[in-house]
């Protein structure tokens, strides 16, 4: 991917520092959410692709993805 972004002089945007992860939005996973919540929609942590727990504290982030604690930091 970054070789790719190069060959098309393409700028990948910076990482976040940990001041900032730890910044983020953190909400409780709730599997019994309405049926219209992004929350419903993202099962999985698409880092670790396991699937979140219920009531399991997790990072939101401005786009509505949602990870584990631990796999965004």
């Amino acid at each position: 991917m970054i070789r790719l972004s190069r060959i098309l002089s393409l700028t990948i945007p910076a990482r976040l520092t940990q001041e900032e992860i730890d910044a983020l939005p953190k909400i409780v996973f709730d599997q019994k959410s309405n049926p219209n919540s992004s929350v419903l929609l993202a099962e999985k942590c698409p880092i670790c692709l396991t699937e979140f727990n219920d009531q399991e504290t997790i990072n939101k982030l401005r786009c509505t993805h949602l990870f584990h604690l631990q796999c965004i930091s």
